[in-house]
């Protein structure tokens, strides 16, 4: 079923797929037609306001829970934010917790346990686009 075909609708479980960044994800980053802007009512100020309610109504449609499917190193800034601001947990297809901790200068990508000659430390795992780096005080998990 569509996200728009499920207003008004509910089930135990949503399965959303498609949570990547890009063209074809969600959000896309398809830009309007210019003709369409003509006919549509000036833009929010929020960022992508309406892709933001669309998602809205995909997770609001469970009684129980939403499983939302992602791409690794592809994931959509919507999950992200879900991540990062509110700890929503992240486990692989088997249900194995992942490293939850959302870089803190880009945004895009998480933060993994690294080591180097001076010991560990926390690298964005979109290096080398992003070359942020944490120490690591105490043991590492």
């Amino acid at each position: 079923m569509t996200i728009h075909g499920s207003k008004g609708a509910e089930a135990d479980y949503i399965v959303i797929p498609g949570m990547v960044s890009g063209k074809w994800g969600f959000p896309s980053t398809i830009p309007n037609d210019p003709v369409l802007r003509m006919a549509m009512p000036a833009a929010e100020d929020f960022r992508q306001a309406e892709e933001r309610r669309l998602f809205y109504v995909a997770m609001t449609r469970a009684r129980r829970a939403v499983l939302l499917f992602t791409v690794n190193k592809r994931e959509s800034p919507f999950l992200m934010e879900l991540i990062g601001d509110h700890g929503v947990p992240r486990t692989n297809a088997i249900g194995e917790a992942l490293g939850s901790s959302v870089c803190p200068k880009c945004g895009h990508g998480f933060m993994v346990n690294r080591t180097s000659k001076r010991g560990p430390f926390l690298g964005c795992g979109r290096c080398p686009r992003c070359k942020t780096t944490l120490l690591v005080v105490g043991p590492t998990a």
